[in-house]
């Protein structure tokens, strides 16, 4: 049922969020035929369907209104619940570490910071209940596109629902300013401050080989 109706908005969809749909419902198909014949499923099968699923997941579009975000909330929930089911090798065959190794110095996370994090968890461990502190721990930037996205459609279903998006919630915690960006008929965006409601221009940057005169 969430598929029919995530297929009806296709057409408003990005190209590679049907292509990986596309290729996660195969992996559904198949999943599906197997339980029928054998009643089990397998590590394999499980990959599959958390790698097209995380894959569609990535490439929504970062503005979801409350209909699409809510199916993408029921969807996101199948594909974690399944990527539970994985131990952190398994998981590392599907998305690999990235190879980048400059963490301590930007502060950010890296190939080592992941490496330590799964040691310290259990790589031959089954994820389990921890499958959103697993992700969110992970260095892997379709992973990272995953979890950005499911935090986009929690908000676009609280906004919906008449509440603060999660972003205003944790500048409230942070102790942070808030801006709102508004474009007039001209094209010209203006940012607006939401405590002050103070308003000021963007104006782009002027490029390097470009003078005033």
């Amino acid at each position: 049922m969430l598929l029919s109706v995530i297929d009806g908005h296709k057409k408003n969809m990005p190209d590679y969020f049907t292509f990986y749909n596309r290729i996660y419902n195969d992996a559904l198909r198949r999943a599906s035929e197997k339980l029928d014949s054998s009643g089990e499923l397998d590590a394999e099968d499980l990959k599959r369907i958390v790698f097209s699923g995380v894959k569609m997941i990535a490439h929504l579009d970062d503005e979801l209104d409350y209909g699409i975000a809510t199916l993408s909330i029921h969807l996101i929930h199948f594909i974690t619940d399944c990527a539970s089911k994985l131990t952190p090798m398994e998981f590392q065959t599907i998305f690999p570490i990235e190879k980048t190794f400059d963490g301590d110095k930007y502060q950010m996370k890296d190939y080592f910071y992941t490496k330590r994090y799964i040691d310290s968890f259990g790589p031959d461990r089954v994820i389990g209940e921890d499958i959103m502190e697993f992700l969110w721990e992970y260095h892997n930037r379709d992973i990272g596109d995953f979890v950005v996205k499911t935090m986009l459609a929690l908000s676009a279903i609280r906004k919906a629902e008449g509440k603060r998006s999660l972003g205003a919630e944790l500048a409230e915690i942070f102790g942070l300013t808030v801006y709102t960006m508004q474009e007039d008929h001209k094209g010209r965006k203006y940012l607006t401050n939401t405590e002050t409601g103070e308003t000021f221009q963007v104006r782009k940057p002027i490029p390097r080989y470009l003078k005033l005169v």
